[in-house]
């Protein structure tokens, strides 16, 4: 190969793979040099390869070049620095490509379908092959060879083969980024996406905020009878998602989380991230959702523990032991409860003296309530 032929095949390589060019003449150098050194017995032996012109000179360790043809090449030698050069090349290709990938980590790409395998669905990405594992495949999706899918780099590993890129079409970040696509206001910073909570292929709720009090987070995110969320949806194969509103203010995110349901009263606790949270008896199995799925990933998305309870059930909670106790009227368990008695054992175990001390309640009715008590 003469110095014209050698430039081409540079500027293909840099073209064609992507290798810095800097990398494809430190290679070649190292693999001319490695043979060059076994052949002339000397240690310190220095190459140059001139990245314009294509000419290699050689330097012994005091900086003098030495005459190129003071190291003649035989045929096996010749071949030997052949292997050492493509070694070289396909070490910096795959470090080209790695280098390529690991900037787009978090990023969707398009991809086609190769084939199934035992641990899940390899895919064409270009310049090298990507893989779904199967649990980042969405359930009862399937594809056949030339199908075109998505997926969320989840991350590039190195390995003997070259680098492999990991995606996903059930991580969480797979929808925000699908939002980020979809929604110009998303990617343009107008609307933030603050959590996502998902059950791939069946639900998932994303929270968003607006940076602009004119602009309505959810609605945008929608669009007119859902014509921008609909391409999302379909690239989900159906799944459902439910866009919230995001509210700095923990019991109002609770109460936008829980949607559709609608919450009477929330209580938080949030040294212990605790909620609860009582709603119209109508509401309960909203709230709840099926197999417990709404209320699971309002807690995922808000992450606070939720706690739902009934009006109805919460009435019955509220009411003190005594009472379910027979002859004691409403009036008279108010009165004591206000005294600080509610419990029975409390009530039987309690002097006569105590309790003629209750407005309503003479020494009779002491003795009445005592033994009931008892």
């Amino acid at each position: 190969m003469d110095s014209k032929e050698l430039i081409n095949a540079l500027d293909y390589l840099e073209r064609e793979k992507g290798i810095n060019r800097d990398i494809l003449i430190k290679s070649i150098e190292r693999g001319l040099l490695s043979v060059y050194q076994k052949r002339s017995n000397l240690k310190n032996l220095n190459l140059h390869l001139d990245p314009k012109t294509g000419e290699i000179a050689f330097f012994d360790q005091e900086g003098r070049e030495i005459p190129a043809y003071t190291f003649p090449l035989d045929r096996m030698a010749a071949t030997a620095a052949k292997q050492v050069i493509i070694q070289q090349l396909r070490e910096a290709e795959r470090e080209a490509t790695y280098q390529e990938f690991k900037g787009k980590e978090g990023e969707i790409i398009n991809a086609m379908v190769e084939r199934y395998e035992t641990r899940g669905l390899l895919v064409n990405i270009g310049r090298t092959e990507g893989i779904f594992l199967k649990a980042h495949l969405l359930p009862k999706e399937y594809y056949r060879r030339g199908d075109r899918i998505q997926g969320y780099i989840l991350e590039i590993r190195k390995s003997f083969k070259g680098p492999q890129v990991m995606l996903s079409r059930t991580h969480p970040d797979f929808i925000k980024s699908l939002f980020k696509e979809e929604i110009s206001e998303i990617k343009e910073g107008i609307i933030k996406v603050e959590a996502i909570a998902r059950y791939p292929g069946e639900c998932s709720k994303i929270a968003v905020s607006s940076q602009d009090p004119k602009i309505d987070p959810v609605g945008t995110c929608i669009g007119i009878k859902g014509s921008r969320i609909k391409t999302i949806l379909k690239e989900l194969r159906g799944e459902r998602v439910d866009v919230i509103r995001w509210n700095e203010k923990p019991e109002l995110f609770i109460a936008n989380a829980l949607s559709p349901a609608k919450c009477k009263e929330i209580k938080i606790k949030l040294d212990r991230k605790e909620s609860w949270v009582i709603l119209d008896d109508d509401q309960l199995s909203l709230a709840i959702g099926k197999r417990g799925q709404n209320v699971k990933l309002a807690a995922k998305l808000t992450g606070f523990q939720i706690n739902i309870k009934s009006r109805s059930a919460s009435k019955e909670e509220s009411l003190p032991a005594i009472v379910i106790l027979p002859g004691i009227g409403e009036k008279i368990v108010q009165s004591l409860v206000k005294a600080g008695i509610s419990s029975i054992k409390e009530l039987a175990e309690i002097q006569i003296s105590t309790l003629l001390k209750i407005k309503g309640i003479g020494k009779k009715k002491a003795e009445k309530i005592i033994k009931i008590a008892k």
